[in-house]
């Protein structure tokens, strides 16, 4: 179970959960995720949430001392005010089962691809502002959000604006 920010911070392995919501951060300003803005009038603001999760490695690589292999930070969007087109695809499990089998009989190589942080990748076309991450604020709290340029995980938007750029790039 992901724990919260303040059982998070309560946790004697605090200063690495900071590093990942560090490195989490700064990963979304480097891609150019958002930029800070003043807060514009009569419009919803998404509020915005740190998500937590420890990935383990297998019991023979586990650390000596017991301790999971990373921790990670997420910035998650989950108030749902704005709805935009949200359909994309999705494989379900039986297909990928016919395929591997077609491939399997066939003796077909197969190669799989995985993205990394695939929904952060996602361009945005619409005005969506969110509150800056909780206790990360860079600007004046109160007068000052971000305005998305790219999605976010948990951002209802997300797998469609993925999916439209790997059709853009497959054209």
């Amino acid at each position: 179970m992901e724990p919260t920010y303040e059982e998070a911070q309560s946790r004697s392995d605090w200063p690495e959960w900071q590093r990942a919501i560090e490195t989490e951060l700064n990963t979304l300003k480097t891609a150019g995720t958002w930029e800070i803005v003043e807060r514009p009038l009569n419009t919803n603001i998404v509020d915005s949430k740190m998500g937590y999760s420890v990935s383990k490695r297998t019991l023979m690589e586990i650390f000596p001392n017991g301790r999971p292999n990373s921790l990670h930070a997420d910035l998650r969007r989950f108030t749902v005010l704005i709805i935009f087109e949200t359909f994309a695809p999705v494989a379900k499990l039986a297909s990928i089962r016919s395929i591997l089998a077609i491939a399997a009989c066939n003796n077909w190589d197969i190669t799989m691809l995985d993205f990394h942080g695939a929904y952060l990748n996602g361009q945005l076309n619409e005005d969506i502002y969110m509150e800056q991450p909780p206790d990360y604020e860079t600007a004046d709290h109160e007068h000052y959000v971000v305005k998305l340029h790219k999605t976010l995980y948990g951002l209802k938007q997300a797998g469609k604006k993925w999916y439209d750029l790997l059709c853009w790039f497959a054209c």
